[in-house]
């Protein structure tokens, strides 16, 4: 008997012979035709995702033809109640919390990583830290949790000698100035050494160091540390961020302002505009947030590493000169009738900006991010210069010649992008240890 239906259901009963079987309904954009398969013990038919009431009818009458000339190959079927969906993986804890044996509580801090191919444990201060690839199931996380726990009782005694000591010690010089040494533990490390690392002091601690044994060394520390004093203060005094950037192109003198505490939830939580601008390095546990609102630009997060805050500048200045420096090149080129170029934004080293052209191709302007420090006299010059280049690429006379009829000032400004160079504030030219952070 043919069944009639008002619309495709996700699955139906046949009966045949005295049997009955429970198929599911499952639509293909792939599938041209109706076919029926059998899954893990579960019957199906695979229709055509545009398939009408009338032929699906068609194709349930001629499935039970099928079963009916072979009910004794059917493999005994599974019922399916419902359509089977894709259930979602469950989520790792962002933490779990381990008892030992001696009755101590050591929390396990799980961190998820993209490029990670296998779990790895470590201590951190007085943490221990597992991580873990970021697509590992619960169940994969669940099997080698007995080996981390077997792992943490095998360096309990380590943990405890990480959680004696402050993760930073104190200590004020003769001249009355707070110094703030952070405190490293290191694998490697065989002896106790306090270093001056971009200006700031870092005391590395071997694995077994206790604290009974970094009180007896804490006065030649100190001493290592008064003696250095100077140096450190000096450069900190020489480099140090401005009270405020100038932006001559907008205009605009941004006042530095710093907040200790990084916001959670940056975009519900802190005020800004169309014109604002949001620049984040975060580098291990070290974050820092630069956003302008109001021509005011506040430093968020971390406020004792200073190069961070200088890459933290930087980045949100190149930010800036991505969205500024475009429109001015078009708006420079169109004034000469020049073709339309592309223009990219890059951190070039020596030089102001580039140009390449290849045959049959849109030329390319490279500006340099710093551009955006110049003004705007200066930052017009730079991209006629650069535009120059699409019809002579060289600096011969016939270059300068075309440049002199657009800019006859062209002279006093070859000088002053020389000059603006040279003048750069240092955070500008600052190149240390930029991968690390980027």
């Amino acid at each position: 008997m043919m069944q009639i239906f008002e619309t495709i259901p996700d699955n139906l009963n046949i009966t045949c012979l005295g049997k009955t079987f429970n198929v599911a309904i499952c639509k293909s954009a792939r599938a041209k035709t109706p076919s029926a398969r059998i899954i893990d013990d579960k019957l199906e038919i695979v229709i055509p995702s545009n398939l009408d009431i009338l032929q699906f009818e068609d194709a349930v009458l001629n499935l039970t033809h099928w079963l009916e000339d072979n009910i004794d190959k059917v493999p005994p079927i599974q019922a399916v109640t419902a359509k089977q969906t894709k259930t979602k993986p469950e989520k790792l804890p962002d933490s779990i919390d381990y008892t030992c044996q001696d009755g101590s509580k050591i929390t396990i801090i799980i961190r998820k990583t993209q490029r990670l191919r296998r779990c790895k444990i470590r201590l951190i201060n007085d943490q221990c830290e597992l991580r873990v690839p970021s697509n590992l199931p619960l169940e994969a996380l669940n099997k080698i949790l007995p080996n981390v726990y077997t792992w943490i009782e095998s360096n309990i005694p380590y943990l405890r000698l990480q959680a004696e000591i402050p993760r930073t010690l104190n200590y004020t010089s003769k001249t009355g100035k707070n110094i703030v040494i952070a405190v490293e533990r290191s694998k490697r490390a065989r002896n106790v050494r306090v270093k001056l690392q971009n200006n700031q002091f870092i005391l590395v601690l071997p694995k077994s160091t206790g604290k009974e044994k970094l009180d007896k060394l804490l006065p030649d520390i100190f001493a290592w540390v008064e003696k250095k004093a100077p140096e450190v203060h000096e450069v900190q005094k020489m480099h140090s961020l401005p009270k405020l950037v100038s932006i001559p192109l907008l205009n605009t003198d941004f006042p530095i302002n710093y907040v200790q505490e990084y916001p959670k939830d940056p975009l519900n939580t802190l005020d800004f505009d169309r014109n604002s601008i949001f620049s984040s390095v975060v580098n291990g546990q070290k974050k820092i947030l630069v956003v302008n609102y109001q021509d005011m630009l506040t430093f968020y997060g971390e406020q004792q590493d200073l190069w961070l805050q200088v890459i933290a500048l930087q980045r949100w200045c190149l930010l800036l000169a991505k969205k500024h420096l475009p429109i001015v090149l078009n708006r420079v080129l169109s004034q000469n009738h020049f073709q339309q170029v592309n223009c990219k934004v890059h951190d070039q080293r020596m030089r102001w900006g580039s140009c390449t052209k290849k045959t049959g191709q849109t030329p390319t302007i490279y500006l340099n991010w710093r551009a955006i420090l110049l003004s705007e006299e200066l930052i017009s010059h730079l991209c006629l210069h650069e535009a120059s280049h699409i019809i002579y690429m060289n600096h011969s006379a016939e270059f300068y010649d075309t440049l002199v009829n657009m800019d006859p000032d062209t002279l006093m400004h070859e000088k002053g992008l020389d000059a603006a160079w040279d003048e750069l504030p240092w955070w500008a030219t600052h190149k240390k240890q930029l991968n690390a952070y980027l």
